[in-house]
């Protein structure tokens, strides 16, 4: 063999081994290009699986928001409702505790008789106590 076959063989290696490199790069690239695209598609299914959830914990929260809306509705017509029976527990208290005038002028001469017929002082003095505190009630009515 001639010197110029052996550098010419030597040549042809290099170059072979060049391409072996160049192919193996390019299998490795089309390996990572496959995880590339397997890894996508996990994403999608994933981002997908996620909308999913979304829409339905949005269905979700919408109704729990509509629930809370109408519960305060609700809890603010109950409120209305409960000062309307205060109003009228409070009126209902007034009818019952109300004294009228006529019924103070009554018990004023009532008193009066009965102190026309008391028998003692001490039994005097407490009637026209009685008289005098009923007359003035008659002046805060």
């Amino acid at each position: 063999m001639s010197l110029k076959t052996l550098t010419e063989r030597f040549e042809e290696v290099n170059k072979i081994k060049e391409n072996n490199k160049k192919i193996d790069k390019a299998v490795f690239n089309i390996e990572d290009v496959g995880d590339l695209l397997t890894s996508y598609k996990n994403l999608k299914e994933i981002e997908k699986s996620h909308q999913e959830e979304n829409g339905k914990l949005r269905v979700e929260f919408e109704k729990v928001y509509e629930d809370n809306l109408t519960l305060a509705n609700e809890l603010e017509q109950e409120k209305e409702k409960n000062k309307e029976y205060e109003k009228q527990l409070d009126l209902d208290y007034v009818d019952k505790n109300y004294i009228s005038k006529e019924r103070i002028m009554q018990e004023i001469k009532n008193i009066e008789k009965r102190m026309e017929t008391a028998t003692n002082i001490i039994e005097y003095q407490k009637l026209h106590c009685a008289q005098e505190y009923l007359r003035g009630l008659l002046w805060e009515v």
